[in-house]
């Protein structure tokens, strides 16, 4: 019997894509991204709190910014904020390929595993 994807998976996936020499950062199915270029450079926000986990793991783990003892302030303020609030986040937008991105994000040679 196959076994089934959970939730808590995850992070192995995502550690697993990270050994691809680069890798795509893409969330949404092409299908998706593709009706969401018209978003393109808009505020991004997670429409649910998984997609939200699989938008913030995807960034955090590979990132420099963001150490276990001090959390991700981007991340804080757009749970707090919404679309439209002055303190919004304007680093969480629709890149042009219509895929969620973080335009704070840079690359860590080190993958940090949740």
């Amino acid at each position: 019997m196959a076994k089934s994807l959970l939730f808590s998976d995850l992070p192995r996936i995502r550690r697993e894509r990270q050994s691809v020499e680069k890798v795509n950062r893409g969330i949404l199915t092409a299908e998706w991204a593709e009706i969401c270029k018209a978003n393109a450079g808009k505020p991004y926000r997670p429409s649910n709190g998984s997609e939200g986990e699989i938008f913030f793991s995807t960034y955090w783990a590979a990132c420099t910014k963001s150490k276990r003892s001090d959390p991700c302030e981007i991340e804080g303020a757009a749970m707090f904020y919404q679309i439209g609030d002055e303190d919004y986040p304007k680093q969480w937008i629709y890149g042009r390929d219509g895929q969620p991105k973080c335009t704070a994000f840079r690359e860590s040679k080190k993958v940090r595993h949740g």
